[in-house]
């Protein structure tokens, strides 16, 4: 099966100034997601994890290597791929629905015919009766997921998603894991998730793939074989637990080659 996603050999260095050297924060990353795959990315404080979303979103150049979606290069923005960031960064002037609709107007959808999808995927994310309401009269909670309808507005191929729930409180945050999963299992759109939780990265990925420190290198990719659907309570399994220890260690020991003191009291 062709990857819907591939990375070959990608290095980010940031050019130097006048005060500081070039800085390079991601070498030599090399994997391959396939379509309809959720994957999820983790690692140290500054390894790099929002460079490799932004390298394929096209927001940030490779200095080596090749971005390739469906097999062809990708070194530029493109409609195949929506970014949800950390914060919603809704328009305040603009209901939940005129903000869902934002990316289809400006692809010359017909105002109606933006508004009918709008209401399509407000209906998916749980926010039917919420298409009037303004940012401010929402909580973080559902701007998120007003968030998260925008991106999926334009249909892409690739769904990247940057910590999409660092902001939310712990409880707020579990719900919409749940909501996550829910979405991209009725849109089967192929995921990439940049998380520090790894918690959550083991409930909502098949694969994670974890960092090293930076330079960021892929240090390991660890599938996670539990079933589908999967619901909060499979969090106090054995199994989960187990997964978590793995990935905490496999990023606890870069942190002990850089001298931290990841995980002391």
């Amino acid at each position: 099966m062709l990857p819907k996603l591939e990375l070959q050999d990608v290095t980010v260095t940031y050019p130097g100034s006048k005060n500081k050297p070039p800085y390079t924060a991601v070498t030599h990353i090399n994997f391959k997601v396939l379509p309809g795959e959720f994957i999820c990315v983790v690692g140290p404080s500054g390894c790099g994890k929002t460079t490799i979303l932004n390298a394929i979103a096209g927001l940030v150049a490779s200095t080596q290597g090749k971005v390739l979606i469906d097999g062809q290069i990708s070194d530029r923005p493109g409609r195949n791929r929506s970014v949800v960031f950390q914060q919603a960064s809704l328009f305040p002037w603009r209901t939940a629905l005129q903000n869902v609709a934002y990316g289809l107007e400006l692809n010359r959808v017909k105002k109606a015919d933006a508004l009918t999808k709008a209401q399509e995927l407000l209906d998916l994310v749980g926010l039917s009766k919420f298409g009037h309401h303004y940012p401010s009269q929402l909580s973080g909670g559902m701007q998120q997921r007003v968030n998260l309808a925008r991106a999926l507005a334009t249909d892409p191929d690739i769904l990247l998603l940057d910590e999409p729930f660092g902001a939310l409180d712990a409880q707020t945050r579990e719900f919409m894991q749940i909501e996550l999963l829910r979405i991209w299992q009725e849109t089967r759109k192929t995921a990439l998730l940049i998380t520090h939780d790894i918690g959550e990265a083991v409930f909502l990925a098949d694969r994670v793939i974890v960092l090293s420190a930076a330079p960021g290198q892929v240090k390991e990719i660890v599938p996670i074989e539990i079933p589908r659907p999967r619901e909060l309570k499979v969090k106090h399994s054995a199994e989960f637990h187990e997964y978590e220890r793995r990935i905490w260690e496999l990023i606890a020991s870069e942190y002990d080659k850089i001298g931290g003191a990841f995980g002391a009291s």
